[in-house]
């Protein structure tokens, strides 16, 4: 093994995590539940905060340089954690892409998705496009081959 030892950076969970694009600080979700804010804290050894209050959907946030893109998960589409098929359902109210400003702490609406999404968001460089998972089947099909051989 080369390099430092591991050091543990946050105290509370910690699930996906992104640091900033001058590596000072750390963004991230504190579970795979989508029912939680953003956090965030200072690197290497800042206090632990709330950055989004917003319910953002697993692993579905963008760091730029002027600010986050996420993933807002619809309030009446969350589902209790355990829950196996219920994330593959489509919630009644979409899924928003927001984006909160750096500079002023605000945040938009910047596209309605309507779901089930799955794990994800990116943007192109140009920030003309997101690219994130939706699942269109969660089912299977059953066959039933007769003389296959």
């Amino acid at each position: 093994m080369h390099g430092d030892a591991p050091v543990q950076v946050t105290r509370n969970g910690g699930y996906a995590a992104f640091e900033s694009t001058d590596s000072r600080t750390l963004y991230y979700t504190l579970s795979d539940s989508g029912i939680e804010g953003l956090y965030t804290k200072a690197l290497p050894a800042g206090p632990e905060k709330e950055f989004v209050h917003d319910a953002v959907a697993k692993r579905g946030f963008v760091v730029l340089p002027q600010g986050i893109y996420y993933l807002c998960s619809p309030a009446e589409g969350r589902w209790p954690d355990g829950t196996w098929l219920a994330p593959f359902q489509t919630p009644p109210q979409p899924y928003q892409i927001r984006f909160r400003r750096f500079g002023d702490g605000q945040s938009e609406i910047v596209r309605e998705i309507k779901g089930p999404l799955h794990l994800g968001l990116t943007i192109s460089s140009d920030e003309k496009r997101f690219l994130f998972t939706k699942i269109s089947d969660s089912g299977a099909d059953l066959m039933l081959i007769e003389n296959y051989r």
